[in-house]
């Protein structure tokens, strides 16, 4: 299992993780055309999209809170940035050439979600996707404990059949041109992480390519409230 962040890295643990991907986002991409982030949160990662996609920078949450705050932050993004749920965003087919899904995917109706985001992607764009996998290890107190929690707090969290994402994804013309998997909760922070997709694992970070023009159909149920892990071992 390989873990290669250097503590000689001055930006901040989350942000050299994100830098890892985004950096073969940068390279991979073929044009720079508008950018995308779903689910921006507080906006950590803007200053950083305005840098190579400048005045080409949009931005989504579900929380106009969230939106508000990024207004008042980055005010020359005022106008590219806008409350929505993520399977409803406010733009039309072939918009951007990168989709940025960070922390997000988890959070929301993933199967309408992702038919929805690849609608949005030019031929050739990529998207930046992580979620939790549906399947982890028994032991793996702190994902257990996580769930449980999400679910007291009535925090929408789905776990997603990975290994089904992946296979619907290349029969739908979507090449995976990278792919991570975390085996426990706490291995994404420290980008401990193996290439070959193991039979268990708490996370998964992919980046996809739109290869071909394609009207995509409603997809297969591939996530879930409920981990089987959860299930194995609570019910």
């Amino acid at each position: 299992m390989q873990n290669t962040l250097s503590k000689k890295d001055s930006l901040p643990p989350d942000m050299r993780v994100y830098k890892k991907f985004y950096d073969k986002i940068v390279v991979s991409l073929k044009k720079k055309g508008e950018m995308l982030d779903v689910g921006v949160g507080f906006g950590r990662f803007l200053t950083t999209f305005q840098k190579d996609f400048p005045h080409k920078v949009w931005g989504t949450d579900i929380s106009q809170q969230m939106i508000d705050y990024c207004k008042k932050t980055y005010p020359g993004l005022k106008k590219h940035l806008f409350a929505a749920p993520a399977e409803k965003q406010p733009f039309t087919k072939k918009s951007f050439s990168f989709i940025n899904v960070w922390a997000t995917f988890d959070a929301v109706y993933q199967e309408k979600t992702l038919r929805h985001i690849l609608e949005l992607l030019d031929d050739e764009g990529l998207i930046l996707l992580t979620g939790k996998n549906f399947n982890y290890y028994d032991t793996d107190k702190k994902a257990l404990e996580a769930e449980i929690n999400a679910r007291k707090k009535k925090h929408p969290n789905y776990f997603t059949n990975t290994k089904k994402l992946i296979s619907l994804l290349k029969r739908n013309n979507i090449e995976i041109l990278y792919q991570y998997f975390f085996k426990r909760r706490g291995d994404f922070a420290k980008f401990s992480h193996v290439r070959t997709m193991p039979k268990k694992f708490y996370e998964y970070a992919i980046i996809v390519k739109k290869t071909k023009n394609k009207v995509y159909k409603k997809f297969p149920t591939f996530s879930y409230k409920y981990s089987d892990t959860f299930k194995r071992v609570h019910i």
